[in-house]
């Protein structure tokens, strides 16, 4: 308090009452007499004096506070490696080192690395984490390359760095992310294309992303040449039409993803029969195309495919005229970008086909449905289907006999459909339409539509039929007009989620 340090200076610097007059002074701001105005200078050069001598004693102070600070941290230092010389990873035996470096090392590499990045790190820690890390092959399999194909410096950089990395795998088969971006000339990348041509018997898995010139030159590399390659993405700028030479002849190739735009004759150059998965979500085909191509892939067990025709190479070249079986084929996704173009599809026969997604524009929901009929042919032939999106409209009069081609089916999207009549509804509470039903999601257009399906719903919940419950059931308004409790009795469809019933629906 400044009082008490006035008191404390009474000794140097004046009375008592002068003393009390300077304490009167720090509690107003009136004008004082100029004795009280000296001593109170005084007074404030004193305490500046004892103020730098404390300031002298604190400096000492905390010199002497980091110094011993510094030897606390040094003594404990060392006290951990002493400690080390008796730690148990110390007794781990190489075998179960190699396994603690595969578990916890589970990014991929970054190309161009640092040494604080994994796996390079545990080289540093000690000749035998080398020695255990440079001998476990699959740390050097994951890899990511991404530069600027400008920088010609770092193209060299980045070469023999993934070189160098390549020949730490030893026999095992690398996963390589490349990408490369800028728009670079022939002789830069030839760069990476003799990356991948020097190494070409060490790929598995391959994504490649960037500019074109770059993926049609790897694109064009001799056939035979990627033997061991068994995943390939490409995800580029522009659209391919050149041709897919390199993956000509691959045995081992499984899985193949475009991400751009394609056209057909690539395509066909791919080992179809013996592919198990594949997605070609932008193709410029027709569907007499796409089911050319399905009916060659014997062995395909995924695959997503969105189409639009657009240009006039592949209408006289493939044009199937019976059923084709794809045999192995399990889960199904179409994405029809012109759904004029649909009559082929009927020709398909999908044996073992368990989730089908179909999808169009949805500026053609109501064109796309006079071709129902077509895809109720196909689901009719897949005795093993469970999953079922229907991104399309569905006329009410198409909807019963498209439930009655799929008995099997445990899980039903039917959003952009018509809503279920009440004789339809009568028909599922019996289980006489789609007995193995557990998830629905479906439309509701009018008020007086709730009802029936809510006493569905009950009355599969109640077992008294051989119908199984439906678990979850998820209602859309597709005219977007019951989102007024006044106009939707919301306070019935809370009742029966109190009830235990699983429903959603967006109206509050």
């Amino acid at each position: 308090m400044p009082s008490s340090s006035a008191e404390q200076s009474s000794g140097q610097a004046g009375s008592l009452v002068d003393l009390e007059a300077i304490n009167a002074a720090m509690n107003h701001n009136d004008v004082v007499s100029d004795e009280v105005v000296a001593l109170a200078r005084m007074i404030a050069l004193h305490e500046a004096r004892q103020q730098s001598v404390l300031d002298e004693e604190i400096a000492r102070t905390q010199s002497l506070l980091d110094s011993l600070k510094a030897k606390h941290l040094n003594r404990a230092i060392h006290i951990n490696n002493i400690r080390s010389t008796f730690a148990p990873h110390r007794k781990l035996p190489n075998e179960l080192l190699s396994v603690i470096f595969r578990y916890c090392t589970t990014d991929p590499i970054g190309i161009p690395w640092g040494i604080k990045q994994s796996p390079f790190n545990l080289t540093h820690v000690c000749s035998r984490w080398r020695h255990v890390a440079l001998s476990v092959a699959s740390l050097w399999t994951n890899i990511v390359i991404s530069t600027n194909i400008h920088y010609l410096r770092s193209l060299h950089k980045v070469t023999e760095m993934a070189n160098e990395v390549f020949s730490r795998r030893r026999t095992s088969l690398i996963s390589l992310d490349l990408h490369v971006w800028g728009h670079g000339q022939r002789d830069l990348t030839d760069y990476f294309v003799d990356l991948l041509a020097s190494n070409a018997n060490s790929v598995g898995e391959l994504c490649l992303r960037g500019e074109q010139v770059l993926l049609q030159r790897f694109l064009a590399l001799p056939p035979g040449l990627m033997d061991s390659l068994h995943s390939l993405r490409v995800d580029g700028k522009g659209r391919y039409f050149s041709p897919f030479s390199v993956v000509e002849g691959s045995r081992n190739l499984r899985t193949f993803f475009c991400g751009r735009v394609i056209a057909p004759k690539p395509v066909f150059q791919l080992p179809l029969s013996q592919l198990t998965h594949l997605y070609l979500p932008f193709t410029a085909w027709s569907t007499n195309t796409v089911v050319a191509m399905l009916s060659q892939c014997n062995t395909l067990v995924d695959c997503q495919i969105g189409y639009r025709y657009l240009y006039d190479d592949d209408r006289a070249e493939y044009r199937p005229s019976m059923s084709f079986h794809v045999p192995a084929l399990k889960k199904l996704v179409m994405m029809d970008y012109d759904p004029y173009d649909l009559g082929s599809i009927q020709l398909l026969v999908l044996p073992k086909l368990v989730d089908f997604e179909f999808r169009v524009p949805p500026g053609h929901l109501q064109t796309a449905s006079m071709f129902v009929p077509l895809l109720t042919a196909v689901i009719a032939n897949s005795s093993c289907l469970q999953t079922l999106f229907w991104d399309m409209y569905v006329l009410p009069e198409q909807m019963e006999t498209m439930l009655e081609a799929m008995p099997s089916i445990i899980r039903l999207d039917m959003r952009r459909g018509a809503m279920l009549s009440s004789p339809i509804l009568k028909k599922m509470s019996s289980g006489d339409l789609v007995p193995k039903l557990s998830s629905l999601s479906c439309v509701l257009e009018t008020v007086d539509g709730l009802v029936p399906l809510l006493d569905m719903l009950e009355d599969r919940r109640s077992c008294l039929n051989h119908a199984a419950p439906i678990e979850e059931a998820s209602l859309f308004d597709m005219l977007d007009f019951y989102h007024d409790q006044r106009t939707l009795p919301v306070d019935l469809l809370r009742e029966f989620v109190k009830k235990g019933h699983n429903i959603k629906f967006p109206w509050t």
